[in-house]
């Protein structure tokens, strides 16, 4: 900060406040970090070598690395560290998915028909399933047997869903020690054959908390999931 000259602290503190207000997100941020590597590598003696051309390819190489390292790995408490150590040979096969740490999840995007949706595939092979009226969730199993839910937005929701990890538990195969499950929760009226309920109703669901947990026999509404083949 004591280095900063004009308008440059203002702008690195509502960078840290996360209130730049020029609409940059993580999504800026994260290609600076690979290029901001690349530079302090390159200016570095053992680097002065490197051409114009192979500088160019590793500043945008490491700067996409590090984009999808965090689409499978969002923490920035274990990709920055891995950046820094690998410097600029570093790569999406430097760091794998975490159970525990939910990753950024395939969304739909809607289609104005489906001759648009068969123009985009460009004859490539496909598979089409139901879009089922729930909750997405990503279910993690972790190696001391916790299971974990997670939100689309990474916030986990394990609480709110105690029905659904009884289920996992019992289903689970006993040699799968840790996995990722991307499902969508769906409520179903039990009573009534199973019968598929609008997610307005699942949403009439508890939330709960870490502090005050919901208890099965409190559950009025229950669930079933979908798997995402993604």
């Amino acid at each position: 900060m004591r280095s900063c000259r004009e308008k440059e602290i203002k702008f690195l503190v509502r960078t840290l406040a996360r209130n730049l207000r020029i609409g940059a997100m993580l999504r800026t941020v994260l290609p600076a970090l690979g290029r901001a590597i690349v530079m302090n590598s390159f200016w570095n003696d053992h680097n002065k070598e490197l051409s114009e051309s192979c500088f160019r390819e590793k500043l945008e190489g490491v700067s996409a690395a590090v984009v999808e390292a965090y689409n499978i790995l969002p923490s920035l408490d274990v990709v920055v560290p891995s950046l820094m150590d690998k410097d600029i040979e570093f790569s999406t096969s430097t760091l794998s998915m975490v159970p525990g740490i939910p990753i950024k999840p395939m969304l739909a995007k809607i289609a104005k028909g489906v001759q648009e949706f068969f123009n985009l595939s460009q004859e490539k092979a496909f598979t089409c399933e139901y879009k089922y009226d729930g909750q997405r969730a990503q279910i993690h199993k972790l190696l001391d047997g916790t299971v974990c839910i997670f939100s689309r937005n990474g916030d986990e929701t394990t609480s709110r869903f105690p029905d659904l990890v009884d289920v996992i538990k019992q289903f689970s195969c006993p040699a799968a020690e840790t996995f990722m499950l991307d499902a969508e929760v769906v409520a179903t009226d039990r009573i009534n054959g199973n019968k598929l309920m609008s997610f307005q109703e699942l949403s009439t669901r508890e939330r709960g908390s870490k502090d005050a947990l919901i208890t099965t026999e409190s559950i009025k509404v229950l669930n079933t999931i979908s798997i995402q083949p993604n």
